[in-house]
Order: structure tokens, then sequence, then C-alpha cells
């Protein structure tokens, strides 16, 4: 069908955007125009504890930089680094945990659910993400294959195509907001 494949071809160009639009982030992250943002809590003292003792990283080890698009959206940058030790280290968990729309809610507070909706290949997926009541996501309706998403879209509902990239030490999943169809109503 032509229209199907035009449709899948507009959410391939948008993720490939997505993906260049991030290579363009990267080799600017030592660029000035990157502005630290100190967080609320980082000024009050590193807690002492259990917890520190073990590793486990908290919200002040996070690095929050922010910058200033061309159209004049700010573009944020969170690092975070987490001690790993000495022994060899595997991605595979930290890269099911990503590529697993059902676990979203566990790790970003934003998100009250998401949902798995097409396998493209290995690396690349279709989810449809309800995020949280406040959350300032723009309303995305869209018609997938004509049926499934017609009547379940909402203004806090966002379908996102996802791509996830690894190697032995990296782990990369860029994820983007799916265009609307034309022939959406």
């Amino acid at each position: 069908n032509q229209t199907r494949h035009r449709l899948r071809q507009s959410w391939y160009d948008a993720l490939d955007g997505a993906q260049a639009h991030f290579r363009t982030l990267l080799t600017s992250h030592s660029s000035s125009e990157w502005k630290r943002i100190p967080l609320a809590n980082e000024v009050r003292s590193p807690s002492k504890g259990k917890s520190r003792a073990l590793g486990v990283p908290e919200l002040t080890d996070v690095i929050v930089h922010r910058r200033a698009s061309k159209t004049g959206d700010n573009i944020y940058r969170a690092v975070l680094e987490v001690p790993v030790g000495d022994g060899p280290v595997s991605l595979g968990a930290w890269k099911s945990v990503l590529i697993t729309p059902e676990l979203r809610k566990e790790w970003d507070p934003a998100v009250e659910g998401a949902q798995l909706l097409e396998m493209f290949d290995q690396a690349t997926r279709i989810s449809k993400v309800n995020f949280t009541l406040g959350w300032p996501a723009k309303s995305v309706t869209l018609i997938f294959s004509m049926t499934l998403l017609q009547h379940i879209c909402s203004p806090r509902d966002a379908v996102t195509i996802s791509r996830t990239f690894n190697d032995a030490t990296t782990l990369i999943d860029i994820s983007t907001s799916l265009p609307r169809s034309p022939d959406e109503p």
C-alpha cells in the first residue's frame, strides 16, 4: 500500500532527523553555548550514610546543562556518571530497561505508562507514551495503520519512534515524536 509506505517513510525520516540533531549536540558538547544549571539541592551537603557508601547515585550527582536552540527553545543535557567498579561491565541490563516501554515509568517520573506498538526491526520500535498530568506534551494523534491509535491518544499522550545503538562501552537510545499523518482527520 503506497499510503502506508509513505507514512512509514515519514516515520523513518523523523527518526533520522532526530539522530542527525543528536549528532550535532554530541559534537558541540564542549561548546560555551552549554550553560550549567545548578540543581536546587546542590546547595545542601552531600548525604552521608549507607547509600553514599555503596556508590548509589543521587540527584545531586546529575550535572545539567542548558543550551538555547536556533528556534529559541531550550535543549537540556543531563549527565550521570555511575560507578561500576573494576570488573567487566555489561550494558545488557541497561539496554533492556531503556528499550522496554512498559518500564519507562520506573525511571522517568514524567511518564504514567507506556506500551510497545510495533517493532520495525531489532533496533527500531514504535511506542505510545502516556505522560503524567501537567507534563507539557503537545497533542499527538496518529492513525496507526488506520485503526489502532485513532481513539486512544489524548493531549498528554505521545507516539514515539525509537532506535537503539550499542557496543561494548556505549548505549544510546534516540526517540522522537512521530509526525502527524497527512491522512489524519
